[in-house]
């Protein structure tokens, strides 16, 4: 400390010698011209002073000139607010801990934005990443096959270089281990510049035909967490689907490929296309068609990009069908986890922004009444500074300067606040979300960069104005001639300002509560949702598709396995497809929900059949033109009939891409009904909408067991692809409002502790204010009730004005909650119990923050008051 104050005493001392002998300099040389011009000595040295002026004057002057004046200047405004700081601890140690905590909760937040939606990859140039599609009548195409890829790369001169990429449907398993994998081609890791931090990456000479291993390349992640990270993995060799692939390098730890899920592993598309021709993969059946992603010339503009390849995706399609004929092209960056632009970027972060960002303005407000109070209590020394001559500017940046001194801390509470909330959010994302989801659960890295620190820093600083520029304002608002007058109260009056920054508040944590008690209404009618299966103890079993049969009999034989049911879209993991059906006789097609699955699966599910008959097993076998239906399709097609023997046509759903597997004949015979259930989506599907249920015992597997994954895979090893709880499934649905409650718990009840507080501060100084008003109402007979009374009628005042108001634009937002929701769940426009309980629990509280206060203004002695005044 006293090196610093030399070192800038030695620097100011420099100057101030250097400005005083250049003074000099020019005072001699004045002199020495009228010694010249022959006046004599005296007379030319009182004539030179004379033209130099007041010397003292000039070096102030100069002074005022030098740009490090403004430094000295704002140097003593944060020597002085340190100093007021230190006599006033508690109140800067709340100031900073209530602004802290905000913008951790915002910084939070922010840190997950910037990660997903900012944030580029690392890899070389990641703007000019572009993916490439067409647009044909029918659909969107996002794939190519390997001579549109070859034909686009020699016709056209948009990108300077391309690669293909496919990635894994589902979860791959590798050594029994579940991950994320994606083949390329052999350019992926030299056209991004992505290097390897152990052994090597893949190149093009891996992928060719004519490689003789397949070769596989880890992410550092996948590395570290899966494989022990294992220095010697290099040259080790996995199985994948049964397959030997050799690993030959790991990826450097900031890069995990370029989808919004980080990828496990990569293969070559080379490898990949014989796992596809040999059957090894589930949901894949066609190996030559891949995504496309290119990186632009530079000095490419989008525009000139987009009608080149309209042009040249028109001459490639001229010779199709019309509806397969290309009437568009669609370019979008790949240059982060997701594009800014993405609508669901909107309707996710836009709400909790607003959500958010309402806590840091309660907070602010908060922040704001005690500044208020800080300066009412100051309104002397403001008046003696003003009357001695001090600009109004001047103070108010002196108190600027105050509010900017104590958000720069909070700023960097607010960063450690995030910090410890990421890392808290993910270990409860992990424990809460499905046990068996948890496995493929995947999240890009949440660590902070330069966004990160500029974000909580501008943030802090729109803070300090928010909480800082209007207590200062009505803290110089004192005239001069009223502080001649010493009378330091006249046109200083905060206390309508005060009163609506607490009704702001109320107003706000009324919203959040309320919109949390929406959210748990929407959570629990979903988990209470009546299904019509039952589920318990219930797996799903993803089988390769060349073992499915023999597969079937082996889960039969497993011990404690008590049914085995095939079917071909699981119940709540795949989702139904649609068919369309036409009841013979009549006109009117109607969609349906269908899938496949033998006679086993209504006795494994509970599904009641209530007419008719089931499947036999030579109908299964031979898949025969016979179908089951639900009461609510009987219903719909022969209403006040009886269905069973009818016959209905049916036909594709051209506008359905799930339906891959479609029954082989066109009419079809019914057979049996069975009762109403939601078997597609638990959100979606209505359990009212038709189903058909055609014969199978080609599919995947239902089996009721538990603890299956360990036994299947010493039976038949890398013959299953996954084993999924369907209670879990169905728990997936559900956990997205879960969340949603909690965060909106978690701001409703941060909300919730600062308006209490604000109540608190507010009471307790009004209480102070009208201390000697209290005494004299005492003196004149008032009672303790009385006293009490009038503190708890002002506070209830104010939170009653908050209530209305928000409880008025929870209205508002309730029904755009259930306009949004209503795809998913009906909730009434005004919900009453969630309004009920938020107003009752925001009444209460304010009542609990007033009555401490209110009991202290009626333990006021009038005696003591009166003899002070």
């Amino acid at each position: 400390m006293k090196i610093r104050h030399r070192l800038r005493y030695l620097i100011s001392r420099r100057l101030d010698h250097e400005l005083a002998e250049e003074l000099r300099i020019h005072e001699e040389m004045v002199q020495e011209e009228l010694h010249r011009e022959g006046v004599s000595g005296p007379e030319a040295r009182y004539a030179a002073r004379r033209t130099m002026g007041n010397v003292t004057l000039a070096l102030e002057d100069s002074r005022a000139q030098w740009n490090f004046a403004w430094l000295e200047s704002l140097l003593l405004d944060v020597r002085f607010s340190w100093r007021s700081f230190r006599r006033a601890p508690m109140f800067a140690f709340s100031v900073i801990g209530t602004i802290g905590l905000a913008l951790g909760l915002n910084t939070t937040l922010f840190t997950i934005f910037n990660a997903y939606v900012l944030r580029p990859f690392a890899v070389r140039d990641p703007y000019r990443l572009y993916q490439f599609a067409w647009g044909t009548k029918r659909d969107t195409r996002y794939l190519f096959t390997a001579q549109e890829l070859k034909d686009l790369r020699r016709q056209t001169n948009v990108f300077s270089d391309t690669f293909a990429f496919e990635n894994f449907s589902y979860l791959a398993r590798v050594e029994g281990q579940g991950l994320w994998g994606e083949a390329v081609s052999g350019n992926y890791f030299t056209m991004l510049g992505a290097g390897s931090s152990l052994g090597r990456t893949i190149l093009p000479d891996d992928d060719t035909d004519a490689a003789t291993q397949a070769v596989m390349i880890l992410s550092y992640s996948a590395w570290k967490d899966k494989f022990g990270a294992n220095s010697e993995i290099a040259g080790k060799k996995v199985f994948l689907y049964g397959r030997p692939f050799e690993i030959v390098g790991v990826t450097r730890p900031d890069f995990g490929g370029l989808n919004d899920v980080p990828t496990d592993f990569w293969v070559t598309l080379s490898s990949y296309r014989e796992l596809v021709r040999a059957g090894l993969l589930v949901r894949r059946t066609n190996s030559d068609e891949f995504g496309l992603i290119g990186r632009l010339k530079p000095g490419m503009p989008l525009e000139r990009a987009k009608a080149a390849l309209r042009v040249w995706s028109r001459q490639e399609t001229a010779d199709r069908p019309d509806a397969e004929q290309a009437i568009g092209v669609a370019l979008w960056s790949r240059a982060t986890s997701i594009r800014f632009t993405d609508d669901y970027v909107l309707r996710v972060f836009s709400p909790l922004v607003v959500s958010f960002g309402l806590v840091l303005l309660i907070a602010c407000a908060n922040v704001s009444n005690m500044m208020l109070a800080r300066a009412t209590a100051r309104k002397r020394e403001i008046g003696i500074r003003l009357s001695l001559g001090a600009g109004r500017l001047r103070l108010l940046r002196q108190l600027l300067t105050e509010s900017l001194l104590l958000a720069l801390p909070a700023a960097v509470v607010g960063f450690l606040v995030a910090q410890a909330s990421v890392r808290f959010g993910l270990r409860l994302m992990f424990t809460t979300v499905p046990p068996e989801y948890a496995k493929v659960l995947r999240v890009v890295p949440l660590e902070p960069d330069w966004r990160v620190f500029a974000f909580v820093l501008v943030a802090a600083g729109f803070c300090a104005l928010l909480f800082g520029f209007v207590p200062a304002v009505q803290a110089t608002r004192p005239g001069l001639m009223y502080a001649m007058r010493g009378d330091f109260s006249s046109d200083f009056r905060p206390a309508r300002l005060r009163n609506g920054l607490v009704m702001g508040q109320v107003t706000v944590c009324v919203l959040l509560l309320i919109c949390a008690g929406v959210l748990l209404r929407a959570a629990t009618v979903l988990q209470r949702r009546d299904i019509g299966l039952t589920v318990a103890n219930v797996l799903y079993v993803q089988v390769k598709e060349t073992l499915r049969a023999t597969m079937a009999e082996r889960l039969a034989t497993e011990p404690g396995v008590e049914t085995v049911a095939v079917a071909w879209r699981a119940p709540f993991i795949d989702g139904l497809s649609t068919i369309h059906v036409t009841p013979t006789g009549d006109t009117n097609r109607v969609r349906a929900r269908y899938t496949f699955v033998s006679p086993e699966y209504f006795e494994e599910f509970r599904i009641p059949v209530n007419r008719g008959r089931n499947f036999s097993i030579d109908e299964a076998d031979a898949e025969a033109p016979v179908a089951i239906i639900s009461e609510a399709a009987a219903r719909r097609f022969w209403p006040d009939q009886d269905a069973i023997g009818r016959t209905m046509r049916i036909e594709p759903d051209s506008e359905d891409p799930r339906s891959s597997k479609l029954p082989s004949y066109h009419v079809i015979r019914v057979i049996g009904l069975v009762s109403n259930v939601r078997s597609g989506s638990l959100i979606s599907d209505a359990p009212d909408s038709p189903c058909l249920y055609f014969p199978t015992n080609k599919g995947d597997a239902s089996v009721a067991r538990r603890g299956l994954e360990v036994a299947l895979e010493k039976s038949a090893p890398g013959a299953v692809e996954e084993i999924i709880p369907v209670q879990e499934a169905i728990a997936t649905f559900t956990y997205p409002f879960r969340v949603a409650f909690w965060i909106a718990s978690l701001l409703g009840s941060l909300a919730l502790v600062l308006t209490v507080s604000g109540i608190y501060g507010v009471m307790s100084y009004l209480v102070t204010q009208r201390t000697r008003e209290i005494g004299i109402r005492m003196a004149l007979g008032a009672t303790t009730a009385d006293v009490t009374g009038i503190v708890l009628r002002q506070s209830m005042m104010m939170a009653g004005a908050g209530l209305l108001a928000g409880a008025f634009l929870a209205l508002g937002v309730s029904r755009l909650l259930a306009s949004v929701l209503s795809p998913v769940i009906m909730l009434d426009t005004f919900d009453r119990l969630a309004n009920a309980g938020a107003i009752g629990l925001v009444l209460l509280a304010s009542a609990a923050a007033a009555y401490v206060p209110s009991r202290r203004a009626a333990q006021v002695d009038p005696a003591t008051t009166l003899r002070f005044e």
